[in-house]
């Protein structure tokens, strides 16, 4: 199928959310009905595009016990999508939230071992969308065993083909990921200092390390999460700070994918790196205010955005999108 974006998600998991009046040790603790989620950073991303009208496949490994209810859930969002069977089990992640607190404890397993050729099966299946897509987004944590090498094949095809690399991964995988020159990768500020070897002190030591990764030419562009503060978008173009804005936090859940996944589509649009990144910072916002891995919806989004928006935005002249028909099942 033509897709304009191609996601990569290698890790996926079956997202079980659920909320209790408090978290204590040793004690049974009494659960609300749980809500299930298709979870992973490149399924996130991938839904959202779709939730905006974007031309988008969704690339997924599913394995074991919990692929029919993975595949089904993903089915539901409407995103177009791709599977690569793996021996493996796909994982299973927890979140609760403590109603005494408001806080969000979050359980997150491992994943399965891909083998060499289920690895090869991920490259050859986005390697082989036709036209070439103009974005490939790798988001999420890789499963154990996942080195460098995958990206770099990956990396490697999208230079010949003129795709656009974007990469939103732990900071350990993203260590590795400058051999290709990727064109956007999206640390946090963690992610950040593990990628410079040091700890950043204040706004000019946060842009002046983003700053040296682009001039080494590490990546092209770097957009920085900063959580509340919003993000930092770093190029050859200069540095921006892009004020986040406010909104009562109901999850934090996918909110950095959401963010990938705004730039993305906007990028795909047309729009400049300014005007895309702060429109991914208003997905990111608005994906806060939703539950679980929930698809922040799109008028949400741009109702953020509008107080974001450059003088002239290539989005301020397009009609604003009607929401996808995004099924959740709750049960």
């Amino acid at each position: 199928m033509m897709a304009k974006v191609v996601t990569l998600t290698l890790n996926p998991s079956l997202d079980v959310s659920t909320s209790t009046r408090e978290v204590r040790p040793t004690d049974k603790l009494r659960c609300a009905e749980p809500a299930y989620y298709p979870g992973g950073g490149g399924i996130n991303v991938a839904n959202l595009i779709h939730a905006l009208g974007g031309d988008v496949l969704a690339v997924v490994t599913a394995g074991g016990p919990f692929r029919a209810r993975f595949e089904d859930l993903l089915l539901r969002t409407g995103t177009p999508f791709a599977f690569i069977p793996i021996a493996g089990d796909t994982r299973a992640n927890l979140t609760v939230a403590e109603g005494q607190s408001g806080n969000e404890y979050r359980f997150v397993m491992p994943g399965p071992v891909l083998s060499a050729a289920e690895q090869q099966s991920c490259i050859d299946r986005v390697k082989g969308v036709r036209p070439p897509p103009e974005f490939v987004v790798i988001s999420g944590s890789p499963p154990p065993g996942v080195g460098p090498e995958l990206i770099e094949q990956l990396g490697e095809w999208c230079n010949m083909v003129a795709a656009r690399l974007i990469l939103d991964l732990p900071g350990d995988h993203l260590r590795t990921s400058g051999a290709r020159r990727p064109f956007l990768i999206k640390p946090n500020l963690r992610e950040l200092e593990l990628l410079v070897g040091r700890k950043l002190i204040g706004e000019a030591e946060e842009a002046a390390a983003a700053a040296a990764l682009v001039e080494t030419g590490f990546a092209e562009v770097v957009l920085v999460s900063l959580g509340p503060r919003g993000a930092l978008l770093v190029s050859r173009e200069g540095v921006e700070r892009i004020v986040a804005p406010a909104v009562k936090v109901r999850s934090a859940v996918g909110a950095g994918d959401a963010m990938v996944g705004g730039t993305t589509w906007a990028l795909s649009q047309g729009c400049s790196l300014g005007e895309a990144a702060r429109f991914g910072v208003a997905a990111g916002s608005a994906t806060l205010l939703t539950s679980g891995t929930q698809v922040a919806a799109p008028e949400a989004i741009y109702g953020l955005f509008e107080g974001l928006r450059p003088e002239r935005s290539v989005l301020a002249t397009r009609s604003r999108p009607a929401r996808s028909s995004i099924d959740r099942d709750s049960t």
